[in-house]
């Protein structure tokens, strides 16, 4: 049972998990039995109890000792082959000879570095920039990835004790924050195939098209897909220099100083293009408005990330250096600033995932705890909840987004 604003929901917890969860408790979570067994407080603890019958599998653990089953890493063969829908109108860019992504500042390794490694990354994100995949010159790679962690030490490697996150241990929450920022790119970038699941002759069903479908993450550059109509176009990095009307532009200067851009002309393909400024999604978060492209530049600029003069990173007027500015690379860097800084009125993400935080609901009640759930509701303003009873994206945006967030929980990594 899963309780959410005043009310609950019955469903099966995946196989191999059981729910960890006391009664009364509105934290818990489907769980591995180790960490269930022990817990004679848990509604699951019967359960949870090791049998005199072992699991089939197909080899023993024999590594380090650890509270969470092991994963016996897939790798991707068993999805259907990929179509690159990059450059489709013409326009090429040459990956071998480009600029890479690099760190001006030379930040020291973050402590995810070592256990997320480029290998899981490039598994999990084997789609990524429109089918090219991970690449060093392009928006989404292991390098934009680790750098843009290094700003954000905390990022994967905060625990602020079990009381305050709901039981999980330090490696669990450490783990449960990284999923919990890659379980919105599955929305906000996804390929979204959701033929993955019914298609004839595609992914097998059950778990291998689950697994297919979540490691379409990071699939797109810009909100609408390759195809889209909020750009001048949506098959390069370089697409996102104008737009054709401006559009996520909130022109009241009396909250804060951050004009939308009076720029009608851009560059794309060698030619200048008629146009406007929009501040519509672009990267691994699709940062939208020009508020949050402004706070960014002016954060940036407190940190030592300038322009060449030293000044402000001018996103206002050119908000596609967020796709092609790789020194550093912005298109994961703005998305962990926005997933690890408080907005108005709401915590961070990474606070709410870790169990730093105190909501409350209807009738006054608090919420608090390493829960998933609020987060939808802090990016985009999404309460619709998950969709029992089948693991693809037929329930909104908030379900791709808790699916999610389990996939890469409890499989991933």
């Amino acid at each position: 049972m899963q309780c959410w604003a005043g009310g609950y929901v019955v469903h099966d917890c995946p196989e191999g998990t059981i729910w960890n969860g006391k009664k009364g408790d509105i934290h818990g979570t489907c769980d591995w039995k180790y960490n269930v067994e022990n817990c004679k407080d848990c509604l699951c603890y019967d359960q949870a109890q090791p049998t005199t019958t072992s699991p089939p599998t197909t080899t023993s653990w024999t590594g380090p000792a650890t509270t969470r089953e092991p994963f016996k890493r897939r790798g991707h063969a068993h999805c259907p082959d990929i179509k690159n829908q990059a450059n489709l109108k013409g326009t090429k860019f040459d990956l071998d000879n480009c600029t890479p992504a690099s760190d001006p500042l030379n930040k020291p390794k973050s402590a995810i570095e070592s256990w997320f490694t480029e290998k899981i990354f490039n598994d999990l994100f084997f789609k990524s920039n429109l089918g090219v995949g991970p690449h060093r010159c392009l928006p989404y790679s292991y390098e934009a990835f680790v750098i843009a962690a290094r700003y954000f030490p905390k990022f994967g490697n905060e625990y602020i004790g079990a009381t305050s996150s709901s039981g999980f241990t330090e490696d669990q929450i450490n783990k449960r924050d990284v999923a919990g920022f890659f379980a919105h790119k599955v929305q906000e970038t996804g390929e979204n195939n959701s033929w993955l699941f019914i298609e004839p002759g595609g992914a097998e069903e059950g778990d291998d098209g689950l697994d297919c479908y979540m490691k379409g993450a990071l699939w797109t550059w810009f909100e609408g897909g390759p195809h889209t109509n909020r750009f001048h176009c949506g098959d390069n990095p370089e697409c996102g220099n104008i737009c054709p009307q401006q559009i996520y532009c909130d022109p009241n200067l009396h909250y804060y100083d951050l004009h939308c851009s009076d720029r009608t002309k851009g560059e794309y393909n060698g030619k200048t293009v008629n146009g406007e400024v929009c501040y519509a999604g672009r990267g691994a978060v699709q940062l939208s408005w020009n508020y949050n492209y402004g706070t960014f530049a002016r954060w940036l600029h407190t940190i030592g990330i300038t322009d060449d003069n030293g000044g402000i990173i001018d996103l206002l007027n050119h908000p596609n250096l967020i796709m092609t500015k790789m020194d550093p690379p912005l298109s994961i860097l703005a998305s962990l600033w926005f997933y690890m800084n408080p907005g108005a009125g709401v915590p961070a993400m990474h606070d709410v995932l870790i169990g730093n935080w105190h909501g409350y609901s209807g009738g006054g009640r608090q919420w608090e705890g390493s829960v998933f759930g609020p987060t939808s509701k802090i990016i985009n303003n999404e309460c619709g909840g998950e969709k029992f009873g089948s693991w693809w994206a037929t329930g909104g945006p908030e379900n791709n987004r808790i699916k999610g967030n389990s996939y890469f929980a409890l499989t991933a990594f």
